[in-house]
């Protein structure tokens, strides 16, 4: 298993401090075993204990290239009490207040990038005077709370959670016009062309340079990113992660709204298996991935059905894949209804996070949509494309369900992050050797290989939950921490987590016995930064012997200054036996979700915690679940 998971064992430190280490004051820098001992400690001097009682539960070296930092910090648990708590030391051993470092980070980072991101600053660096250029423009916004959610697993008739949808999209319109309106006028004043954005602090437009290089001293601008385009990142393989067993029991996505968001957009309608999507024309084109990824998702042939074949389907996009056009017809999905979005296509970043990313991750923390972007297709050591480097996603690589192998196209370089411990994506499903719907007689044959096959698998799962519980459908956290949670086929790596499939292949039965709290359970709270430092969240009774996987999933708030290196706060997961000491942590420092994997070492009820590691900016909702193997 990684570091970021510990199944706790006897502590051994090494007893050396910064001052009695002969490397400190030498030309060569302590080992990383001498930094794991001072940082042991450091905290057990904090804490008032003996060393003996803590370990390590992860490290991560912390990376601050605006102000030339390298840390090494390192999160330790009190095996007594379950206090997890940081040290930052410095190349020689020395004790660093991270705190103030990352901020010094932030106002270097600022100062030097004066709010562009990296591809427009090259961009300028090379633009003519009066030469136009489309920007798409992130501005500052204040605080905003949404609506409240419904409580988990609370009855919700059809009406009333329509309603309900309907106040959380009309307060954001509001509170996002008062914010993006002025600015857009003042633009459109000038004789520009610009699209404002009705749900995110999100404007597109097009710009001189010199107008871009005044944008950059606006108060009102948070940063400007030149705008990427997207393109497709290309059997319904549905008994492989055995949704007939679900559909089998009455649940196949009825009455639940979901959106494919493509580049194309366009199928055929004649199409006798796809019979009652809506079509949304606007902005797209004919192309066949639209039809191959609706029938993964609500194909309606008794023998290649979709995943939700009950599912009420949206389909649209843009035929050039623009970014401003994909998140405008997002917008317009999520204004149908949709309450999951599919998005099978990504744009190839490097791993640095965009407006494209920023949107999505909007879409999910202020509208309560789950969101499901595939991987790409560029290879396993190629970065995860944006989209899907979004924090509050699920993003999802593929599998080749006969060799059991993760497919070769499958991306699965992570985003880059302050501590390089990030893991994406998050799940996996089949993607090789599709047969699907398509736009022509017979209507339905091969349509290959991509991960964009495996998403829509991973969207129709989504909605079959949905159907079982609707509340579920304002708890994206929760969706997502189930799917991990019982993602148990293993296809690389580690078990638990790891590079190239994340939690492990998904499977919509199991995901259907945790919803309806069969084999364990789910549910999700509120969380600020105000919250104790550490939140029980549930029990859960285990056998001894027997594995359970534990998962939460939270938010990062876009607005965070810190967005494209860490999200704004840190949580970590704990697990307490019947004894209340602590047997296994999942504790990252830059993903959004934690997860363990342990075997029961004793018959009885163990607790699941939150611990509060850091937290910027509210991360506002929290989701969990767990599931007994």
């Amino acid at each position: 298993m990684r570091e970021s998971v510990v199944a706790l064992l006897t502590c051994c430190a090494v007893g050396c401090s910064v001052e009695e280490s002969p490397d400190s004051q030498g030309a060569n820098p302590p080992s990383g075993d001498k930094l794991e001992g001072v940082a042991l400690q450091v905290s057990a001097s904090r804490q008032g204990i003996a060393v003996e009682n803590l370990k390590v539960v992860s490290s991560a070296t912390g990376q601050y290239p605006a102000m030339g930092k390298v840390t090494r910090e390192y999160k330790t648990v009190n095996q007594i009490d379950g206090t997890i708590e940081g040290v930052a030391l410095d190349e020689l051993g020395r004790e660093i207040d991270v705190a103030r470092l990352q901020q010094s980070e932030l106002a270097a980072r600022e100062a030097l990038e004066r709010g562009l991101d990296a591809p427009l600053a090259r961009r300028l660096a090379n633009a003519r005077r009066g030469e136009l250029i489309e920007v798409a423009i992130w501005l500052k916004e204040p605080a905003y709370r949404a609506p409240a959610r419904p409580a988990p697993g609370s009855s919700l008739p059809r009406a009333r959670g329509e309603a309900m949808f309907a106040q959380v999209d009309r307060q954001r319109s509001a509170f996002v016009k008062a914010v993006v309106e002025p600015f857009a006028a003042r633009l459109r004043g000038r004789g520009f062309k610009v699209k404002a954005h009705t749900h995110a602090p999100l404007v597109h437009a097009t710009l001189p340079p010199e107008v871009i290089e005044e944008l950059r001293a606006s108060k009102d601008v948070d940063r400007m990113y030149l705008p990427v385009t997207a393109g497709p990142t290309l059997k319904a393989e549905r008994m492989s992660i055995h949704a007939h067993v679900v559909n089998n029991l009455g649940i196949t996505g009825a009455g639940v709204p979901v959106a494919a968001v493509e580049v194309g957009g366009q199928l055929n309608t004649a199409n006798p298996f796809l019979a009652g999507v809506t079509q949304d024309l606007t902005f797209s084109c004919p192309g066949a991935h639209a039809a191959a990824v609706a029938g993964i998702i609500r194909s309606a042939d008794p023998v290649e059905s979709g995943v939700a074949p009950g599912a009420n389907l949206w389909v649209g996009g843009s035929c050039g894949g623009s970014s401003a056009e994909l998140e405008d017809r997002s917008t317009a999905a999520a204004a149908w209804g949709a309450r999951a979005l599919n998005l099978s296509f990504g744009a190839y970043t490097g791993g640095v996070l965009t407006e494209l990313d920023r949107y999505y991750d909007s879409l999910v923390i202020h509208q309560y949509r789950t969101v499901v972007p595939a991987a790409g297709n560029d290879g396993n050591a190629a970065f995860v494309r944006s989209p899907g480097s979004a924090y509050n996603v699920i993003t999802v690589g593929a599998y080749d369900e006969q060799t059991n192998l993760i497919a070769g196209f499958s991306g699965g370089l992570d985003p880059g992050s302050s501590h390089g411990d990030r893991e994406k994506p998050e799940v996996a499903a089949p993607g090789v050797d599709f047969l699907s719907t398509l736009n022509a007689s017979p209507w339905t044959g091969s349509v290959g290989s991509g991960t964009s096959y495996a998403a829509p698998m991973a969207t129709g799962t989504a909605a079959l939950m949905m159907q079982r519980n609707p509340t579920l459908q304002f708890w994206p956290e929760a969706v997502r921490a189930i799917m991990m949670a019982t993602a148990t086929r293993n296809i690389e790596g580690a078990t638990r987590l790891s590079e190239l499939d994340g939690a492990g292949g998904i499977f919509a039965d199991y995901a259907d016995d945790v919803t309806r709290g069969v084999y364990g359970g789910w549910g999700g709270i509120g969380y600020d930064c105000s919250a104790a430092p550490t939140t029980v969240l549930a029990t859960m009774s285990l056998v001894a012997g027997h594995t359970a996987r534990v998962v939460i999933s939270y938010d990062t708030d876009p607005s965070y200054g810190s967005y494209g290196t860490q999200p704004s706060a840190d949580l970590d997961l704990l697990i307490k036996d019947p004894s209340g000491s602590v047997v296994a942590v999942s504790a990252s420092y830059d993903n959004t979700y934690e997860i363990v994997e342990l075997v029961a070492g004793t018959t009885g009820t163990f607790t699941i915690e939150v611990s509060r590691y850091r937290c910027d900016l509210s991360p506002r909702w929290l989701g969990y679940a767990y599931f007994s193997i």
